[in-house]
């Protein structure tokens, strides 16, 4: 089964897929002149690119029709390129194909993955846990008791680094000036 972290990584992967066929279509749409139809389908896919971000189930299966469908479209004029330029054109073309058909496929799997998944349940505030009280539903705020006094706590204790812990200073029978004889810290 898959984890809500790597569905969601599947979800973003169509997301920007589809940022990126809008971007490109938007570019399309507008560097010989102004194609309505092409801006159309360049807001088209910018909003299907909202939709599986927010794991959006139809706008993840509605991208990965629609790009299928529109290359299936371009097919003819891929082909004609190939044949006027040369070149890999057709290679581009299958390659561009290949993987931005497997990023929408990712982003279907993800987004219905994430809709199977328990939702996530909130975390308690961390001022409202109490000690004694494993139920997190039933517990009242505390109020602070001002009587109770602070507890001092005992400092690790550790040799002393001046005489080695003997409390000594080393070649003298004086008392250790650091840890006061003690030989510890």
């Amino acid at each position: 089964m898959i984890d809500r972290k790597t569905a969601r990584w599947m979800g973003l992967g169509g997301a920007t897929a589809a940022l990126l066929s809008g971007l490109g279509s938007m570019l399309i749409a507008f560097l010989p002149a102004f194609n309505p139809i092409g801006f159309g389908e360049a807001l088209l896919f910018l909003g299907l690119a909202v939709g599986i971000y927010f794991n959006s189930r139809i706008c993840a299966v509605g991208a990965l029709l629609y790009f299928v469908t529109m290359r299936l479209e371009m097919y003819p004029q891929a082909a004609a390129a190939q044949a006027v330029q040369g070149g890999g054109v057709m290679l581009g073309f299958w390659m561009s194909v290949l993987l931005f058909t497997a990023l929408y496929a990712l982003a279907v799997v993800g987004t219905f993955a994430t809709a199977s998944l328990p939702p996530v349940e909130p975390r308690p505030p961390a001022d409202s846990f109490r000690e004694g009280s494993p139920d997190v539903s039933t517990r009242q705020p505390q109020e602070p008791d001002k009587k109770k006094k602070r507890v001092k706590t005992e400092r690790a204790r550790g040799i002393c680094g001046a005489c080695s812990g003997v409390g000594q200073l080393p070649e003298t029978k004086l008392p250790c000036a650091w840890c006061d004889g003690k030989g510890y810290v």
